[in-house]
């Protein structure tokens, strides 16, 4: 990573706005990804109109966060919590450089490997 790309990043970060889900359509979200002071990446999650997970499959109870990393594969960075709200706030952080990030539904939040129900997906700017 570049000296510029850095401090651009930790100044006022990248939001990315993540594709129309076919599954979720109403859903507005968004990501904005910036880098502490600490190195650590922090990611917030912006999403509106998104469904609680089981009215969108009755099996599922969450949606959870994946990014792709540079350097160290896919990880879990969380569940949002949401029960139909209108607007969704979540902050999340990780060591990782995130490269891309995955919504999926799944049954519950501390998950090892994604799930085929995948939301949206996007790679990050």
């Amino acid at each position: 990573m570049t000296i510029f790309t850095s401090l651009f990043l930790m100044s006022c970060g990248v939001t990315t706005k993540l594709p129309v889900s076919q599954t979720v359509p109403a859903a507005d979200i968004k990501v904005n990804v910036k880098q502490d002071k600490s190195k650590n990446y922090t990611i917030l999650l912006t999403a509106k109109n998104l469904a609680s997970p089981n009215r969108v499959d009755s099996q599922y109870n969450a949606y959870v966060v994946w990014i792709n990393t540079k350097e160290n594969g896919t990880k879990n960075i969380g569940q949002i919590i949401n029960s139909n709200a209108k607007t969704v706030k979540q902050k999340f952080s990780t060591a990782f450089i995130p490269t891309e990030v995955t919504i999926t539904l799944e049954k519950s939040g501390n998950v090892s490997s994604m799930s085929e129900k995948v939301i949206t997906t996007s790679k990050l700017n």
